[in-house]
This record gives structure tokens, sequence and C-alpha cells, in this order.
């Protein structure tokens, strides 16, 4: 399919090509991080337009009582799912929580006008096959200021904040917060058979405080705590590790603090942030962990039964 279409001619044409064509952007969205890599997300094709679907049979009630994960995970699929639609040549018009009746849609993205995909845009979309989370050692080479500026400006760019942690007290104290968290949530029975059913390599909360250089040690916040600023922490997370990527840091995530309500609060009134935090994330310069497998589109991708007479 030609990517010089207009969003009225998708919508003219037979509805088949036209979600063939964004199956393009599908398999672009289904490379994001999720919570312990179980992939919560579902789309559903439309005539110029995929609605993004939380996938509650992979949720974690243990893990992820509330759905912070999930939601986050979708918003990191969703923010692919946009750089997609713009690599193919149109603008990806996003709405999220469209309709309170069907609360199992998260968002809503169009294929709108003909525009070419920015120079930032197609450097984000090069870099997705190449993000990857470390589970390992981080060397002691320090990030330099430039990148660390670069991955707060990120996280802004998609509506959040970020706090870099400074100095060894802080860090450590967040270091301590995960191991808390880590600690309670191993108590419970339910949560160590979703370790079991959802086995998935996580870095040691030491790394927090590890290695020679200075660690850029930072949290990811939103200003509301509704399940609509959850779609958007992961958006602003994925735009954040795509831009580590794309400086050749990798990055390791820590959700626990955010799954126990307690240490989550502490998180907070540590930053003396009116905010609230949504991950803990680590960057720096190490060796990346390979690919971890996916989930197969046809999984996934539900069509539409009727289509859309208009994209726009």
């Amino acid at each position: 399919m030609s990517v010089h279409a207009s969003a009225r001619e998708l919508a003219e044409r037979p509805s088949r090509p036209v979600r063939a064509a964004l199956h393009d952007a599908v398999e672009a969205a289904v490379l994001a991080p999720s919570i312990r890599n179980t992939q919560p997300w579902l789309f559903r094709l439309h005539d110029g337009r995929v609605d993004v679907l939380g996938d509650r049979r992979r949720r974690l009630p243990a893990a992820d009582p509330h759905g912070i994960g999930l939601r986050m995970s979708c918003g990191a699929a969703l923010f692919n799912l946009r750089l997609g639609i713009a690599h193919l040549g149109f603008e990806p018009e996003t709405t999220i929580l469209p309709d309170p009746a069907e609360p199992t849609v998260l968002a809503t993205v169009v294929a709108g006008r003909e525009q070419r995909a920015s120079p930032t845009e197609a450097a984000l979309y090069d870099a997705i096959p190449r993000r990857r989370s470390n589970h390992h050692p981080f060397l002691g080479r320090p990030v330099p200021l430039p990148v660390r500026t670069a991955v707060r400006e990120a996280a802004e760019a998609e509506g959040c904040w970020l706090d870099f942690l400074v100095g060894p007290a802080a860090v450590a104290m967040a270091a301590q917060l995960v191991r808390s968290a880590e600690h309670v949530l191993n108590r419970e029975e339910a949560y160590l058979t979703e370790l079991i059913r959802w086995p998935h390599p996580s870095a040691d909360p030491a790394e927090l405080v590890a290695g020679d250089g200075d660690p850029v040690v930072g949290v990811l916040g939103t200003d509301g705590d509704l399940p609509y600023h959850d779609v958007m922490a992961g958006q602003a997370l994925q735009r954040m590790l795509l831009t580590t990527t794309m400086a050749g840091l990798a990055a390791s995530l820590f959700f626990q603090p955010i799954e126990v309500t307690p240490a989550r609060e502490e998180l907070r009134a540590g930053l003396r942030r009116r905010g609230w935090p949504s991950m803990l994330v680590r960057a720096g310069y190490g060796v990346p962990a390979p690919p971890t497998p996916r989930r197969e589109l046809r999984e996934v991708v539900i069509m539409a039964r009727t289509t859309v007479k208009s994209a726009r």
C-alpha cells in the first residue's frame, strides 16, 4: 500500500488491505517492554484506525493489583504504535480512554493526515528493535549530561516528569525501597505463583548502587493517579527507553516500589512531589540482554467486524 494516500482514501478502500498495512505498525507496537514480559495488550484493527486494549487474561492480580503495570505496558506499546503509523506516512491522532463504556479500550490511534515522519520520530522508530532491558551489572562509564537531559526531555514530551536521584544517599534509599517492597511481595503466595507462571529475569536491586561511575537513577512519574495517567506514563517510559537506546545506553526497570502502596508513598514523599511515581529507572553503559520472545500477531490482533466510514 502506498503511504501517500490520505486518511479519507484509507477509509474508502476495502478493509482488508488497509488493516493489513496497519499490521506493520502493530509489529512495532508488540516490541514494547511490559511488566514481567506479560505483553498484556490486544490491537483491534479498523480502516485507518487501531484500538489498543488491555488483555485482562495476562494481568497479574498479586503483583499488579491496581492494573498500573498493565496500563503502562499498553502505553509503551501505544507509543510504538504511534511511531509505526508515523513511519507509514501519517500523523498518528491519539485518544486515551476514548469510551467510558468500554474501559478495556485504553487508547485509539487514527491514521490522520498524510505527512512525513519527523527526524525524531524516524530515529525513535529505528531504535525500537534495538531496545533491550539490562539484567546485568553496568559499567563504570558515566553518562554525559546531554544524555541525561535528553532522557528527561523525553519524559516531559509525553506529559510526565523524571526526577534524577542525586547523590549516593538518595540512590541507596531507592535501592532499600526496592528491597523492602520485594520482601513484602515475596511473602505472598499468590505473588510467588505469578513468578513461576511468568518467569522473567530482573535486575538485582543492588545494581542501583553498583558500578564505579556515577549511576543514573531516575523516577518517572505523573501529575495524577488515574488510569489515564498510567497510559501516559507508559508512553513516556518507552520514549525514554528509546532515547537511551539511541545514545548507546541500556536500562533497568524497577517496578517493585510501585506495586507496594506504602513503598510508593514513601518514594513520593522522598521526592517531595505532588505527583505519583510510576517507575524507577537506572540507565547506563552495559551489555544489553538478548531479545525476549514475543506473542504472535495472530494472538494479539482483532479484526473489527464493522468498518469505519471516516478515519477523521
